[in-house]
């Protein structure tokens, strides 16, 4: 089969980071869906763990479209592990992890606030969610098969209810410099219609700014407009 074309141009990378947005958001509905679910708790916790794991990747995913570099290193088109994908990306881009923003409107002028919300989910922590998530979905050996779980396995809901509060304050809005162009892009999971939504932002020498607005037009991996 042969290899899917990369978002390079700003467009692209706009649309594809879109359908990122789209599918985290897509995958926290479904934990908090899964909440009334009368299926086995077992399965639920691992149906959420699941999730939080797929926004991990994503995250990382995202990280590498923004700054639309597939070729500096092997890890950028091999690697699935967020902790290996971070690591190479800030040797080569800066500030590559997203930002919790808060916006604000003063006298018609759009103020962005990086770094506000202080309860956002870290790379570190995302990093650690990653690998913890692993511990609940490689279980089918005999020996995690038979073991009885804790009362931490069992009342498990706190711990998803905040890693999913942390991710929704980190990236409901965030802002993230793209490098190549330079530019800022401004991202989140859903405006008032419930839609993923992105900026780009491009500031001139002359103090004059061109700003874009992007809207979703379709779902992963369906990012290409043909």
């Amino acid at each position: 089969m042969p290899k899917p074309p990369m978002p390079i141009s700003k467009e692209e990378k706009a649309t594809a980071y879109l359908n990122v947005m789209s599918e985290i958001n897509s995958r926290i509905r479904l934990i908090k869906s899964v909440r009334l679910s009368t299926l086995p708790y077992g399965m639920v916790r691992e149906l959420c763990h699941l999730q939080l794991r797929h926004v991990c990747e994503l995250i990382a995913i995202g990280c590498l479209i923004v700054q639309g570099d597939y070729t500096s290193s092997s890890v950028f088109s091999d690697e699935y592990n967020p902790s290996k994908i971070f690591r190479a990306l800030e040797k080569l881009y800066e500030g590559f992890f997203p930002q919790p923003v808060s916006i604000t409107t003063e006298n018609n002028n759009i103020h962005y606030h990086a770094n506000a919300k202080l309860s956002a989910i870290t790379r570190k922590e995302i990093e650690t969610l990653w690998g913890i998530t692993g511990n609940y979905l490689h279980r089918l050996q005999i020996r995690k098969f038979l073991r009885a779980d804790d009362v931490q396995d069992i009342n498990f809901w706190p711990s998803i209810d905040e890693y999913v509060r942390k991710i929704e304050t980190l990236l409901n809005p965030h802002g993230v410099p793209m490098h190549n162009p330079k530019m800022l892009v401004i991202a989140g999971l859903e405006n008032s219609e419930g839609k993923p939504y992105l900026t780009l932002i491009d500031y001139f020498p002359n103090n004059q700014v061109s700003v874009q607005h992007f809207d979703i037009r379709g779902e992963t991996p369906f990012w290409r407009s043909s």
